[in-house]
């Protein structure tokens, strides 16, 4: 039930199965080699998780999908969600509801459909719009990031440089 009333994709994937997901949590995730690369101990898990499920290529598009999907996720909730607060936090938890559900959806496809000429016939027949929107939204993370951390060094710069001005305003008195 649980999967149900959360917000998010990455919380949706907790209370999946959760027998199976804290085995791979425990065994996998944790004993990753590298804690550095979130995406690559995600990946290991999922790569895992999808072998388990055995050799259809529908289980692959649908499990490997999740990590980007999920750093996808990520980056928008650093971006939007983290800060806001009242009736537009309440909004931005809808709309990422709703982007979970079509992820859930768009991957579950794939596992279901099961072989590759069946998922490819299907995700041509609605224009890979699935991959299409998650690049685009990738990239525009992308831009409005970097962005957001120029302006912050700007504000650094500017804050470091008034310092430096009252100093030697002091310094001139």
């Amino acid at each position: 039930m649980e999967v149900e009333r959360c917000w998010t994709f990455r919380e949706g994937m907790k209370h999946w199965n959760v027998c199976v997901q804290y085995w791979l949590a425990v065994n996998v995730y944790k004993l990753f080699p590298s804690k550095k690369y979130r995406v690559g101990r995600t990946g290991a898990t999922l790569l895992c998780s999808a072998y388990w499920h055995g050799f259809r290529p529908g289980h692959y598009f649908c499990i490997m999908g999740a990590p980007f999907y999920v750093s996808l996720e990520d980056m928008w909730n650093k971006l939007v969600r983290k800060d806001a607060t009242g009736p537009v936090r309440t909004v931005i938890d809808v709309l990422f509801w709703i982007f979970k559900w079509f992820a859930f959806s768009y991957l579950g496809v794939a596992f279901l459909l099961s072989s590759f000429g069946n998922i490819w016939r299907f995700y041509s027949s609605v224009y890979h719009i699935g991959y299409i929107c998650w690049a685009a939204m990738m990239g525009l993370g992308f831009i409005l990031t970097n962005q957001r951390k120029a302006a912050e060094r700007r504000r650094q710069k500017r804050a470091a440089g008034g310092d430096t001005a009252a100093v030697e305003e002091k310094k001139a008195q």
